[in-house]
């Protein structure tokens, strides 16, 4: 890799706002830290568009460049946030070894946040609506659920209920948790009358 383009990724870093570390304090400075400066190394040096051996050039010479410059405090590496750490719905933090940090909604009981998944599946909040076919955890599964139209918006997604909970009791009674409904429905819930009062049940999608 050309030192001009070594030198523009190092800049990048310094753009990115990757401040020096406080007097006195040593950076934990590894390539498992390292590795978001690493890979805007690569990107700024467009190592992917290189050939086989010269990107592999570039990838080490991101990787020396990147230790070297958080060892003289040009740049901070920091330890990698785990997963459950992170927040939806970026989801960056890191899981172990073949599982992938994604978002996660499940009612039974409540979670809105970031998990580690199996690598490969589809999470359920993620997986097409209305058929939401996702994975869940523990036994739960995928169920559509609509909230709305009301006052909160009009949603439609996907979310981890238990199988033991039903969507009602049915309308007009109010809502009492989010539920299975029969296959080609969805679980709705939405806010109606004066004063007002949350309704659901199976519906339509």
């Amino acid at each position: 890799m050309a030192a001009s383009s070594l030198r523009a990724a190092i800049g990048l870093l310094v753009l990115a706002g990757l401040a020096a570390p406080p007097a006195g304090s040593t950076p934990p400075c590894s390539r498992k830290n390292c590795k978001e400066e690493i890979l805007a190394c690569e990107a700024a040096a467009a190592c992917d568009g290189l050939s086989a051996n010269a990107r592999s050039t570039c990838h080490k010479e991101c990787v020396q460049q990147a230790l070297a410059g958080c060892e003289a405090g040009r740049s901070l590496c920091t330890p990698p946030t785990p997963c459950s750490g992170g927040s939806v719905p970026e989801c960056a933090g890191v899981c172990p070894p073949s599982e992938e940090c994604e978002a996660h909604l499940d009612f039974a009981p409540f979670f809105f946040g970031c998990v580690c998944f199996p690598a490969g599946v589809t999470p359920c909040l993620e997986s097409a609506y209305p058929q939401c076919g996702g994975t869940c955890f523990e036994g739960d599964v995928c169920q559509a659920i609509h909230v709305g139209p009301d006052e909160r918006g009009d949603t439609r997604l996907c979310a981890c209920v238990s199988p033991n909970a039903t969507c009602g009791p049915p309308p007009p009674e109010t809502c009492q948790s989010a539920g299975v409904c029969p296959l080609g429905s969805a679980c709705h819930s939405q806010f109606v009358g004066t004063p007002q009062l949350e309704v659901c049940g199976c519906d339509a999608p």
